[in-house]
C-alpha cells in the first residue's frame, strides 16, 4: 500500500509540472502575440501582411505595399521607434535551399518583397 501511496504522488506531483510548464509557455506565446507588429510604421493602418521588407534580419509590415519606399528611406528610424514601443519585428525567415535571393532594393541589408 505505501508503494501505492508514493506513486499517487508522484503522479500528481507530475501532472502538476506538466501543468505549470503549459501554463507558463502559453503566457509567453501569448505575451509574443500581444507584442508583434499590428500596424503600418509609415501610416498606422492594419498591417497586410503580403506588404513587407526584411531589413537587417528583420520582416517590418506596412498596411500597403506603398509604404515600402517611405520606410527605405529611413528603415533604421522606425524600427527604433517600434521597438522602443516593445513591439517584436518578425525575423527574416532563412531561405529553403534551391531557392533565389529575390531581387534587391539596393540595401544589403534588406530582404525584397514577394
Amino acid at each position: 500500500m505505501r508503494t501505492r501511496g508514493a506513486r499517487k504522488l508522484c503522479l500528481l506531483a507530475f501532472v502538476s509540472c506538466v501543468l505549470l510548464a503549459s501554463s507558463y509557455g502559453g503566457k509567453a506565446l501569448a505575451r509574443q502575440d500581444e507584442h508583434g507588429q499590428k500596424l503600418c510604421p509609415v501610416m498606422g493602418g492594419k498591417i497586410d501582411r503580403s506588404a513587407y521588407v526584411g531589413y537587417d534580419g528583420k520582416r517590418v509590415y506596412f498596411c500597403c505595399s506603398g509604404c515600402k519606399e517611405t520606410f527605405l528611406q529611413n528603415p533604421e528610424k522606425y524600427i527604433k521607434d517600434m521597438e522602443s514601443q516593445g513591439i517584436v519585428l518578425d525575423k527574416v525567415p532563412k531561405p529553403e535551399s534551391g531557392e533565389g535571393h529575390g531581387h534587391r532594393t539596393g540595401n544589403e541589408h534588406a530582404e525584397s518583397m514577394d
